[in-house]
């Protein structure tokens, strides 16, 4: 078999670290190397050659199963938390809120916005903020810019000047904790 412990181990190193479906694409190989590779942890593994529109059907079935349903057991009540908390993201109403305040946000900006409270100040590429979506949603990868950007005018006419949302040139977006 051509896939070692120490490529299974780099496999799950990856996985841990991107927290996004993970695709083997092989040259050649044969079922072991497949059975292998699903077993240590690829969500999908395909052999060469490969259509594009083939691998972009795939990565579409994998997003989409692997979207995260996010709800908050308890709903965050403006009136029960104090004004010095942290900001939260409110996924079931759509909101961010801090104490008393909250900033209406539209689903996909919500949903933007806890994928980059989530990486803790790490850089979140595009791909990563387009699988976060909710259900029903797709955009192109560019279009990730322009979400952004009006996700940053909201909190800006809010008010909201302690997050920050950096850009980090060709490689995504990281969230900034002032």
């Amino acid at each position: 078999s051509s896939l070692s412990a120490r490529g299974g181990a780099a496999l799950a190193q990856l996985h841990a670290a991107v927290r996004c479906p993970v695709v083997m694409l092989a040259e050649r190989g044969d079922e072991i190397d497949e059975i292998l590779a699903l077993e240590l942890g690829a969500d999908a593994y395909l052999q060469r050659p490969l259509s594009p529109r083939r691998l972009r059907a795939h990565l579409s079935v994998l997003i989409r199963w692997r979207r995260p349903v996010v709800a908050l057991e308890d709903p965050i009540d403006p009136a029960d938390t104090s004004d010095d908390c942290q900001w939260q993201v409110d996924r079931i109403r759509n909101r961010l809120v801090r104490g008393s305040a909250s900033v209406a946000l539209t689903e996909v900006q919500c949903a933007f916005l806890q994928c980059l409270f989530e990486a803790n100040g790490r850089i979140v590429p595009r791909a990563h903020l387009a699988a976060a979506l909710p259900n029903g949603h797709t955009v192109h990868a560019r279009s990730i810019d322009v979400y952004v950007h009006r996700l940053r005018k909201r909190l800006h006419d809010a008010g909201v000047f302690d997050l920050l949302i950096e850009a980090a040139r060709g490689r995504g977006y990281t969230l900034r904790i002032q």
